[in-house]
């Protein structure tokens, strides 16, 4: 058998004259370890989420120009590349955010992501995501608009229902005419 150090019968007296201290140390040390661990996999699965939107938003794209308050881009400017010799096709859009209102005056919430208008363009116009309609029909007038199935299926939106865009510049009334499909990752 063999004989513990001084310092060893020390420690071990000091244990169990202090149990509690001991078990709630070690608790401390876990729950710390776990929030670290936690903080570091929320911190990934958001950074993949981000990557994954923007990586698919631009999928097909060989170069993209964004606008700034500092440096506008204007329709003048996008049929001017348009015309360049080794330029074969161009996709213009335009982010708007607004308040989507359905018909009962009700905000529509959209999960984290904000919701915003973006102009339809026919799908065989398209570089980058491409937008099916998949119920309803395209829109012809600019009293009419499409929506994503996630946002339909969340606001209770269908085909035929009027809603309210709200917008720096006022509001206005449309006609839903359209379910769309994408496979671009959304935020919301």
């Amino acid at each position: 058998m063999t004989t513990l150090s001084v310092l060893q019968k020390i420690s071990l007296r000091s244990l169990a004259a202090h149990r509690l201290r001991f078990l709630l140390t070690l608790l401390a040390v876990v729950l710390g370890t776990t929030f670290v661990a936690g903080g570091f996999i929320l911190t990934a699965s958001l950074s993949k989420a981000f990557d994954d939107i923007t990586r698919g938003q631009y999928e097909g794209a060989d170069l993209v120009f964004r606008s700034t308050t500092d440096h506008p881009l204007t329709l003048d400017m996008a049929r001017e590349i348009a015309a360049r010799p080794d330029v074969a096709q161009i996709e213009t859009t335009d982010l708007l955010p607004i308040v989507l209102l359905d018909a009962t005056g009700d905000a529509y919430q959209s999960g984290g992501a904000g919701t915003w208008l973006l102009p339809y363009v026919p799908a065989e116009e398209m570089i980058t995501t491409n937008f099916r309609v998949s119920e309803g029909r395209a829109p012809v007038t600019a009293a009419e608009a499409v929506i994503n199935s996630g946002a339909a299926e969340r606001g209770e939106i269908r085909v035929g229902d009027r809603v309210t865009v709200i917008d720096a510049q006022g509001r206005a009334g449309l006609e839903i005419v359209g379910i769309t499909e994408s496979d671009l990752a959304s935020g919301g």
